[in-house]
């Protein structure tokens, strides 16, 4: 295990290296795995017909934002991004945005592990207890959050391979029952709407907010943008050609009367006689998800929270947290309330902390490091004419003397 440099006073938070490849892959899965569950249904209700555009347009505004935090800070690229903040902001002002990233990552995270657990009896287990379900999902996670933050970025590799097979089998399948006609009009319920979701949406892409957090663990930092770029742009992808197939199979689709569009993709398929009933294949890959999905949310808050208070280690803290996720898992009586959560608050409001928060704490370290050096090169030029004063005397009067001799 490689150890980050923590700033000068703290000590140093134990985390691993990764490749660009590997990361690549666990933002790509941590930001398209909501397609499993009901985000797709909400999104055609919202986008009607044109709802596959929302995704490439929030994308295109995540990729623009960040480029702009690249251009700004390119130099904590090569460290922790919250360390680089300590440096300008001081650790006060810093511990809250840390404590307030956690907190927001456990309430995800709780409302994802209860979102899945309802899905799955729904769907799969009808009769199985959800505190059953939940209970054994979260071991899972906890044993892979113990893991490690290498061992996460591994799975996500050769998992993130089988789930894009397994996704690309179930939106070719169904094209049998696909209806071009349904795709019409093309754009919905008009640009302005669809402008307006791309924008409430852009907190589906949490991707620029973990490059940052993450960057100083990749191997080659000049990857950092790159991973960014690909990350988003494939879940992009993944995001709208899941919704152009739904859109496109089921008629009552833009009114949300689908509850679970990938589950009722995989039911549909049926190219004969042998080739149908393929639901086992959408499960393995929806525990998957769902596994990295709630385990990397569990990592990330259990890292904040160590980083906030300056631990050496987060591993103690996953205990504590998996209680927390379990108890607030339960918090909402039903699945609706869940789903009405997630969109009232997540959906609508989240962009302030996946987008306006790390362009705006790049801007304002921009703006104290730009004083700074104003400042740093004031005082040099001050003490260069000083000494060039001081000099100069010296350096007549040896005139003189040469002239006198």
């Amino acid at each position: 295990m490689s150890q980050q440099k923590a700033r000068e006073g703290g000590v140093a938070l134990r985390t691993g290296r990764v490749g660009g490849l590997e990361l690549g892959a666990l933002l790509t899965v941590y930001g398209s795995t909501d397609i499993f569950l009901s985000f797709p249904s909400r999104l055609a209700q919202h986008g009607a017909q044109g709802a596959f555009f929302i995704p490439v347009l929030s994308a295109l505004l995540m990729l623009v934002a960040l480029f702009i935090v690249f251009l700004l800070q390119r130099s904590a690229a090569k460290r922790n991004w919250l360390e680089s903040l300590e440096e300008n902001l001081t650790h006060f002002l810093t511990m809250p945005i840390a404590l307030a990233l956690s907190l927001y990552f456990l309430l995800q995270t709780a409302l994802n592990a209860r979102e899945f657990a309802e899905t799955i009896i729904t769907t799969v287990l009808p009769v199985t207890p959800t505190s059953i379900i939940i209970l054994l999902l979260l071991l899972t996670v906890f044993y892979y959050a113990m893991a490690g933050y290498e061992g996460f970025t591994r799975v996500s590799i050769l998992l993130g391979t089988v789930m894009l097979v397994g996704l690309i089998v179930l939106t070719l399948l169904p094209m049998t029952w696909f209806r071009r006609d349904l795709l019409f009009p093309i754009l919905g319920n008009g640009p302005l709407a669809l402008a307006t979701s791309s924008f409430r949406n852009t907190g589906e892409f949490p991707q620029l907010l973990l490059v940052m957090i993450l960057a100083a663990t990749l191997r080659n930092h000049k990857h950092t943008l790159r991973v960014g770029v690909i990350s988003i742009s494939f879940s992009a992808v993944i995001m709208s050609v899941v919704l152009l197939v739904f859109i496109g199979t089921f008629a009552e689709a833009v009114t949300g009367a689908v509850p679970f569009p990938l589950y009722q993709l995989a039911r549909v398929i049926y190219v004969g006689r042998y080739i149908q009933r393929l639901e086992s294949i959408f499960v393995f890959l929806w525990i998957s998800a769902a596994v990295i999905k709630l385990g990397f949310g569990l990592w990330l808050t259990g890292y904040l929270y160590a980083h906030a208070f300056r631990m050496p280690l987060y591993r103690p803290l996953l205990p504590m947290f998996i209680v927390l996720i379990y108890v607030i898992a339960f918090l909402p009586p039903d699945l609706p309330t869940v789903q009405m959560l997630y969109e009232n608050y997540f959906e609508r409001y989240s962009w302030i902390v996946t987008l306006a928060l790390p362009v705006g704490l790049a801007a304002i370290a921009r703006l104290i490091e730009w004083v700074k050096s104003r400042r740093h090169r004031g005082r040099n030029r001050g003490k260069h004419d000083d000494s060039q004063a001081s000099e100069e005397p010296r350096t007549r009067l040896g005139f003189r003397k040469k002239v006198l001799r």
